[in-house]
């Protein structure tokens, strides 16, 4: 398995959170499928954004996050802390 890394800047006509443009935007930049990218968020209408996109979503909440239990409908699953995320191979076995 190839992993690649991509950051984007909104800019111009793209729609913010929870509007998938972030996503697609970089799934388009990047060659591949979003239903075959990760996207690593610590707030609901990130999460929500990523799941427009059909990406897979992993929340990672931050220290302020008072209630990480609204976001297991949002995420394939929740970490306690990004250290906690090791292995790709789960989230692509599911669909």
């Amino acid at each position: 398995m190839h992993l690649r890394r991509c950051c984007w800047r909104r800019s111009g006509g793209a729609e913010r959170n929870p509007a998938p443009d972030p996503y697609l935007v970089a799934a388009d930049r990047l060659g591949v499928d979003p239903c075959k990218c990760l996207v690593f968020k610590d707030a609901l209408t990130g999460m929500l954004s990523g799941r427009s996109a059909e990406c897979r979503v992993v929340a990672v909440p931050n220290p302020r996050t008072d209630d990480v239990s609204v976001f297991a409908s949002a995420a394939d699953v929740v970490l306690g802390r990004l250290t906690d995320f090791d292995d790709v191979s789960p989230f692509f076995e599911i669909r």
